[in-house]
């Protein structure tokens, strides 16, 4: 077992010994370090940049979730008072459609008797006793079918029966909400 040696100047073997110092001080400066510590810082700064926008936007989330929570506080009440009106509109609906299906069923109007259109009917006179004699209060007309019999007119009272209907009363004109 022999083993072959090579005689090394101990020139070479100093300057190796140097080398590996340096090495292991600085193991960067070798591969060219200038250009490879350059890349690292900037890599570096690059990657603190990104984590602060990271915060930053984390910080925004947080904020835009309270913000959300505090606007779905305030809008529950309006969803619960459009959920009633939605409920309700389906029931009018409901109730509009039976209604028609009503009329549907019914006969034609020529087959029905008309509905009596209600007429006032003055009141007779109450008799109250007192001092004076008999005092009659403000005559209120009463509703009565037409067609139907009416008492007879005491003299004096309104305008004589003649069977016309009275016209309707006029209407109103209903002020919306924007006028």
């Amino acid at each position: 077992m022999a083993k072959d040696y090579a005689i090394v100047p101990e020139e070479e073997v100093l300057q190796l010994k140097k080398d590996v110092q340096q090495i292991k001080k600085n193991p960067l400066q070798a591969y060219g370090s200038e250009d490879l510590i350059g890349s690292i810082n900037n890599l570096t700064s690059a990657i603190n940049a990104l984590m602060d926008l990271f915060k930053t936007a984390a910080e925004e989330m947080k904020l835009e979730e309270r913000e959300a929570e505090t606007i779905g506080k305030k809008m529950d009440p309006l969803f619960s008072k459009i959920d009633l009106l939605v409920d309700q509109n389906s029931k009018i609906a409901r109730g509009i459609v039976a209604i028609a299906d009503m009329l549907e069923k019914t006969p034609s109007s020529a087959e029905q008797p008309a509905l009596p259109i209600m007429q006032p009917r003055p009141r007779p006179p109450m008799q109250m006793p007192g001092p004076a004699g008999p005092m009659a209060p403000p005559r209120m007309p009463m509703m009565v079918p037409m067609g139907a019999q009416r008492p007879p007119a005491s003299p004096g009272m309104g305008p004589p029966q003649s069977g016309m209907p009275m016209p309707p009363p006029p209407q109103l004109k209903k002020k919306g909400l924007f006028g």
